[in-house]
């Protein structure tokens, strides 16, 4: 077994300074990151790896026990707001962001592990018999306790626009326009 694959049991992170939904952010001022459609295709590859290691089986369970962190769209923001060339008017661009999002989760109402109706009623558990996805990179939410496409557009919208009870010093759309 190659040190790559010895190494993917510990953790991967996919994570890339200055990248965004879009193909295209960060790419000026950074010239290489790697866009949210690029590590999605890289988790697919590692999920790959790990099924020839590990076996399909275990793949699943290592898995389903494991945390996933998907933070994007702040540089997509960020981008827009320090653009100096002609931009897209504000709502089309967040329609465009919306959309690109959309098109990487392919299942944006059921959970992936679970039971019960859109399998949000039973929590994913071995012992419950829930049922997981084969393909758990098109789903918006991982079982019942974890975000909703509702919770994480709330938590966006809090840190773009909310007041100092919520977000403090400031919040991005006050950086954003500190920083013009």
């Amino acid at each position: 077994m190659s040190a790559f694959r010895r190494n993917i049991l510990q953790g991967v992170n996919f994570a890339s300074a200055g990248s965004g939904i879009l193909s295209e952010t960060g790419q000026l001022r950074f010239k290489e990151v790697v866009s949210l459609g690029k590590q999605i295709q890289q988790f697919a590859i590692v999920e790959g790896n790990l099924t020839e290691v590990m076996g399909p089986e275990a793949t699943v369970a290592m898995l389903s026990k494991c945390l996933f962190l998907l933070s994007v769209g702040s540089n997509d923001l960020l981008d827009y707001n320090q653009s100096k060339s002609s931009k897209l008017p504000k709502d089309v661009y967040m329609k465009t962001l919306q959309a690109t999002y959309y098109d990487h989760l392919k299942d944006i109402k059921s959970a992936c592990c679970g039971g019960g109706t859109l399998h949000g009623q039973v929590p994913c558990a071995h012992f419950l018999n829930s049922s997981l996805c084969l393909n758990r990179d098109e789903y918006l939410f991982w079982d019942m306790y974890h975000p909703t496409e509702h919770a994480s557009k709330l938590v966006a919208l809090t840190l773009y626009g909310g007041g100092t009870g919520l977000v403090k010093p400031v919040n991005l759309s006050q950086l954003v326009t500190a920083s013009s």
